[in-house]
């Protein structure tokens, strides 16, 4: 009897197999490790929200831009309007948890790794748009670990739920619908072998990216 034959892999599966490395890697990171044991400084997580508030703010700006623009493919457009909700932008969080520890928005500059990762967010989107959806994965899949990780933080600097905390747990009750929608509404759209490739680059290339912002950020 021969074997019953296997279907192809989900494009969430490929995303999930090619980056299992960087995505280990980036939990292993003395930043990572610090925040999950609750030891890293106060001060090292408020600059880590700014440095996020660039990168959200580039990556949330360059998908609203694709989705729109004329200049992209037909398909990729309807892809990215397809996945990408307006509930997963997180630059209001980031907002508002800088607002709580007391910092403007406004004053807080891009460490060069921040803007190396801006600097390319900028070219994925002039070059393979497509690609901003394998940036998008690896941002909205660290939803479900930072979930658990903002008790950790209030736990650390004394924080009532939500109070500096609101881009770790964004969605509340809700993660994992959303997750599951995330996953679902990338499983339903018909990428081809090279956009597929392009998006697991893309999001190897920002695992290794937000290691270095939280590497410069220890560094002082």
């Amino acid at each position: 009897m021969n074997p019953a034959p296997t279907s192809a892999a989900t494009v969430m599966e490929r995303l999930r197999d090619s980056t299992t490395d960087h995505h280990t890697a980036a939990e292993q990171h003395p930043f990572q490790k610090s925040l999950a044991m609750g030891t890293l400084p106060r001060e090292q997580y408020v600059a880590n929200l700014g440095q996020l508030l660039h990168v959200h703010r580039a990556l949330e700006s360059a998908l609203r831009d694709a989705a729109q623009a004329e200049t992209v493919e037909a398909d990729v457009k309807l892809a990215i309007a397809q996945v990408v909700k307006s509930y997963q932008f997180q630059e209001p969080y980031l907002l508002a948890d800088l607002r709580f520890f007391g910092i403007d928005p406004a004053s807080v500059k891009p460490l060069p790794a921040t803007g190396t990762f801006v600097s390319h967010v900028k070219a994925v989107a002039a070059r393979a748009p497509v690609a901003l959806l394998g940036m998008q994965y690896v941002l909205e899949g660290s939803n479900n670990g930072s979930k658990f990780l903002s008790k950790v933080v209030q736990r650390a600097y004394g924080l009532q739920p939500g109070d500096g905390t609101r881009y770790m747990d964004p969605y509340g009750d809700r993660q994992r619908e959303y997750w599951a929608a995330f996953k679902a509404d990338m499983n339903a759209q018909a990428f081809s072998p090279s956009q597929t490739e392009q998006m697991i680059e893309a999001a190897r290339w920002t695992f290794e990216a937000i290691e270095k912002i939280g590497g410069e950020i220890q560094a002082g």
